[in-house]
């Protein structure tokens, strides 16, 4: 357990410790008392907290990324943070406040000058980040227990440990909180700009491990673009998530837009092996014959499985992705039921799951590409579609079809519906092979996102739907915003 006594011990602990120590414990002091720096309105008015916000996660950052590139960005939060602090110091008032924004500041002086060669100036900024800190708890017993806790837990957890871990180890003072409600309260009337900073920090106080990833491309936003405001950063931080959603939730298919009218279509990859497909789907066909046939299997023709398996066939059979996501969905259905003795366990449904799951293997087999999106897809976490989730998809089903060309314009009907109508009946899921729509959304939100990165790189695309559709500009961006963010409630 650690003990500090004064700043003097703060700072002879530092320079003990190494370049992530030292900042991980000036990010979390200065997070710690993060909600203070807008008790005032008249600081929120100034978007005091937005300052604060990209001083801290710029911190944070170059724990991670000891870099040129992310130690000049920490420079740049530095010095907009120290314009705020010296604003403050001078407003008595608020003595609080300017407590809690000198702990920010210190932390981004911490972080700008750790990745440097003087660590004993890096030592002297965070063990100002614990002071500065220490004035918020003056009434305690000992004003550094604060800084205390986190030192202990850096001291056995290490610095990955503690990033992972709740911001308080137990409770927090309640006045803290109560501040924190009073400025996500007030930023949550405008989520489309303050969304980002809200999860991040509740984030934070829960212990959800870091997006170091986003994290990163967010403090290495252009410092001109920091300048502008909160609105001008909102935008820039929605390309980023459109630009890593599409990273991480890829699919083997090319987006292209039509040069006149601006509809988006998909173009599939080559298949690698189309007489193995041919006859796979064949084999498919067959498999749903068999099951039909006999009424004790428990399958018609209405049933959401065949129409699947029928559509797959039918009109997307050229491809490989979209047949690799269908089988693969129905195979885990099937058995689904099965277990849950939906359906029997006849010769019929298990051949017919057997074939499905082979035609999916069989395409992974074939084209890694695809192979490599299934396991991407296996390893990222999940939550639970929402009824508000749902609702929103299904609102923003019209505008989908608007702006996509005839083909893609079925497809987002079929997943819209599947998602947001056909999913709600049925039986429980089964943890492993559950039926939760993950391919659709993937379908949707990932496209969203690849058509709001074309967007954004050709603006006159944009007033070429507007021409085509009868949709505003403002309605087609939104909407694609409000899909990439539905996936990163989601999967990211």
């Amino acid at each position: 357990m650690v003990e500090f006594t004064d700043r003097a011990s703060v700072e002879a602990w530092c320079k003990e410790r190494t370049r992530e120590e030292v900042i991980v414990f000036a990010v979390r002091n200065a997070a710690s008392v993060y909600p203070v720096v807008s008790r005032p309105s008249e600081w929120s008015e100034r978007h005091f907290d937005f300052h604060s916000c990209r001083a801290i996660l710029t911190a944070a950052v170059t724990i991670m990324f000891d870099e040129n590139a992310v130690t000049t960005a920490a420079g740049s939060a530095a010095i907009s943070e120290s314009s705020e602090y010296a604003a403050s110091i001078d407003e008595t008032f608020a003595v609080l406040s300017a407590y809690a924004a000198a702990a920010v500041y210190a932390c981004a002086a911490a972080s700008a000058v750790g990745a440097g060669t003087t660590r004993t100036d890096a030592s002297v900024a965070a063990s100002g980040a614990a002071s500065a800190a220490a004035g918020i708890f003056s009434s305690h017993t000992n004003e550094l227990f604060r800084a205390s806790d986190i030192a202990s837990q850096i001291a056995s957890d290490g610095v990955a440990g503690v990033m992972k871990a709740p911001l308080w180890n137990g409770e927090a003072p309640e006045e803290l909180i109560a501040d924190w409600h009073v400025i996500r309260n007030e930023r949550s009337k405008d989520m489309k700009v303050w969304g980002f900073w809200i999860d991040w920090y509740e984030g934070l106080l829960a212990g959800r491990a870091p997006d170091w990833e986003l994290w990163r491309e967010v403090a290495l936003i252009d410092d001109a673009i920091w300048q502008m405001g909160p609105e001008a950063v909102a935008e820039a931080i929605a390309g980023i998530k459109a630009a890593l959603t599409s990273k991480r939730l890829p699919l083997a298919e090319d987006l292209v837009a039509d040069p006149v009218t601006g509809l988006f279509s998909v173009v599939p990859r080559d298949i690698a092996n189309l007489p193995l497909l041919a006859a796979s789907l064949g084999q498919v066909s067959d498999a749903v014959d068999d099951v039909l046939a006999e009424d004790a299997n428990g399958l018609r023709e209405t049933s959401s499985d065949i129409l699947k398996l029928r559509r797959t066939v039918e009109r997307y059979a050229n491809d490989p992705q979209r047949v690799e996501m269908d089988m693969t969905s129905v195979s885990a259905s099937l058995l689904r039921q099965v277990a849950c003795e939906d359906l029997p366990a006849s010769a019929a449904i298990l051949g017919l799951q057997q074939v499905v799951q082979q035609t999916a293997d069989g395409l992974r087999a074939t084209h890694p590409e695809i192979a490599a999106n299934r396991a991407l897809l296996q390893g990222q976490a999940r939550q639970a579609l929402s009824d508000d989730m749902l609702e929103q998809i299904a609102q923003a089903g019209p505008l989908l079809e608007a702006i996509s060309d005839v083909g893609l314009r079925e497809e987002m009907r079929d997943d819209v519906y599947e998602l947001t109508q056909a999913m709600r009946v049925g039986a429980p899921p089964l943890g492993g092979v559950l039926r939760d729509g993950g391919d659709e959304i993937v379908r949707i939100g990932g496209r969203g996102a690849r058509m709001m990165l074309m967007l954004r790189k050709s603006p006159a695309l944009v007033h070429k739907l507007e021409a085509s559709t009868g949709y505003k500009a403002a309605s087609i961006v939104g909407t694609l915003w409000v899909l990439v963010g539905l996936l990163w409630a989601i999967f990211l």
